[in-house]
């Protein structure tokens, strides 16, 4: 069984039972790992409450804008336009920003006696099955 999932800095390609890991860039220095030398794998998604929060208050702070009396007993009516487009504008980047974030991850590869591997900005939907194969053929060891 083979898969492979593949971010901006590594590739990865998991074998019966080795994982490979490519360079992006440096095609030429491949490093393999069994997997029962994989202390952990993790798979992390960054944080969507900064991007949700600060666009929810740029929204916020455009409906308020737009009511007639608005903002302008704070800000003059010639800059209510241009208070208008700069909500918006952060309200549509905190959009693209939650939208990256819930559709790529991170995924970290931890050997045991090297440095870990992190692997950035990989389709979480592919990171998730890859963790998964390798969950599964990873040894199972019973204390007791």
């Amino acid at each position: 069984m083979s898969s492979e999932c593949s971010g901006i800095s590594y590739a990865l390609r998991l074998n019966q039972g080795t994982i490979e890991v490519r360079p992006r860039f440096l095609q030429h220095r491949i490093v393999t790992f069994e997997i029962r030398r994989i202390k952990s794998i993790e798979l992390l998604r960054k944080s969507v409450i900064p991007p949700a929060v600060i666009g929810g208050i740029a929204l916020s702070v455009d409906v308020i804008n737009n009511l007639d009396d608005g903002l302008t007993w704070f800000i003059p009516s010639g800059f209510q336009t241009q208070i208008h487009l700069i909500a918006l504008g952060t309200a549509t980047v905190c959009l693209i920003i939650l939208a990256l974030r819930s559709f790529f991850a991170n995924l970290v590869v931890k050997p045991i006696d090297t440095p870990p591997i992190t692997v950035r900005m990989i389709p979480a939907g592919s990171a998730r099955h890859f963790v998964m194969l390798v969950q599964a053929q990873a040894p199972t060891t019973h204390d007791g």
